[in-house]
């Protein structure tokens, strides 16, 4: 029997949007009432069929990118709180990352999205700046997959 889309589990809908999910956590000031909403999350992404692991690691990372769209206090006491960062800036205890890096950051993800898939790349930005040195992050990434050889390798020209 399925369910219909209104149906909750844990208390949020199955058809829950990420605002609706993630923006009431960024209101959360409590060790213990982040820890209870972490697990109605949790439990949440548990019904698509992960298991607890990755809905941890789907939830943390989760989190960690909806609290970069907030303000800097927000982000900290949210990453505290949810024991989360930001999936490509790293912690936000670490200093925020200039325009200019975030610029570049999205630049190489979209790069490397055409060549190896979204996912794929994705995966693979995360492991390129687990040390959360965006700036040295962008170098490599710069040097190991110069814009030039991705184009050749899609068959794509460069947009004027």
């Amino acid at each position: 029997m399925s369910m219909p889309h209104n149906d909750t589990t844990n208390g949020l809908p199955m058809d829950v949007t990420l605002g609706g999910k993630y923006s009431p956590a960024m209101e959360i000031r409590s060790k213990a009432e982040a820890n209870a909403y972490f697990e109605k999350c949790v439990r949440h992404t548990m019904s698509f069929g992960k298991s607890r692991d990755e809905a941890e690691l789907i939830e943390r990372d989760n989190l960690g990118y909806y609290a970069g769209y907030y303000d800097h206090d927000t982000r900290i006491r949210v990453e505290t709180l949810f024991q989360c960062q930001h999936p490509i800036f790293g912690r936000a205890s670490d200093g925020e990352p200039s325009a200019e890096d975030a610029f570049q950051m999205g630049m190489k993800l979209g790069e490397m999205s055409k060549k190896k898939g979204a996912v794929k790349a994705f995966g693979d930005l995360k492991v390129q700046i687990a040390d959360h040195k965006i700036a040295e992050a962008v170098e490599r990434l710069t040097r190991e997959m110069p814009v030039d050889d991705i184009l050749d390798d899609i068959g794509s020209e460069p947009e004027p």
